[in-house]
């Protein structure tokens, strides 16, 4: 089961290997890595976010006036009296009909509506300006270029001085406890500690800060194998910063 778990890990040390069915109808072998760019696209729709409800509504209350009526009373009396019959009274006597009609004043209520007051609901429009900020993301494609299988053979860019510390490096590897490996598998690793002692991004930093930032680099590009290249980078780093004799 070690072994197994070794070969894994020696798999995803290195990168991608060209497989058969990577090989196209021409013979030529090639490896498609998608190079992704997100776009953001901003655009609007119209939303509710409140308003006014006007509601009308008809009340009714009690009110009162004061008016003068007149009204009109009929008595009927009779009046004792002895007189003698003037010939007026004589020729207007006849049978006849005398009507005395009663009136009286009532009261008469009529309405008329005025507008007292308006109330004017107006919307209006205006126009404003907002930025909106999200992230995009995009692949970012990183080539190294690796040591070849063949032990005692190497294509690895080395920057100058690097192989004068072979004998070194693999004195320190086979010292440590990489089973399963073979020292060209490491010539990455050594290379890197040794381009970070070398580079001004991480002059005069210690290892705990070069633990953090360069082991996030290398595992963008090698993924989860930082924790088992780091005590060949610190060696190399150590070299290049004459750390250590």
């Amino acid at each position: 089961m070690k072994n197994t778990d070794n070969t894994r890990e020696n798999a995803n040390l290195k990168n991608k290997k060209l497989r058969t069915d990577d090989i196209d109808t021409s013979g030529k072998q090639q490896v498609a890595i998608p190079v992704v760019q997100e776009d953001i696209q901003v655009g609007k729709r119209e939303v509710e976010k409140g308003g006014v409800r006007v509601e009308t509504r008809v009340v009714e209350k009690p009110v009162e006036e004061t008016v003068n009526l007149r009204e009109e009373n009929v008595r009927v009396e009779r009046v004792p009296t002895d007189r003698p019959l003037t010939e007026r009274e004589l020729a207007e006597m006849r049978n006849g009909t005398i009507e005395v009609v009663e009136r009286a004043e009532i009261p008469m209520v009529t309405k008329e509506a005025r507008v007292v007051e308006e109330v004017l609901v107006t919307k209006d429009t205006t126009q404003r300006s907002e930025t909106v900020r999200d992230t995009v993301k995009h692949t970012e494609v990183f080539v190294q270029q690796l040591q070849g299988q063949a032990r005692g053979t190497t294509d690895w860019p080395l920057r100058k001085d690097f192989s004068r510390y072979d004998t070194d490096f693999r004195n320190h590897f086979s010292q440590g406890a990489y089973t399963g490996y073979q020292y060209d598998d490491f010539v990455p690793a050594y290379q890197y500690g040794y381009d970070i002692g070398m580079s001004d991004r991480y002059r005069d930093k210690d290892w705990d800060y070069i633990d953090r930032d360069a082991g996030l680099e290398w595992n963008k590009r090698n993924p989860g194998t930082w924790d088992k290249v780091k005590t060949a980078v610190r060696h190399a780093w150590m070299k290049a910063t004459n750390k250590a004799s």
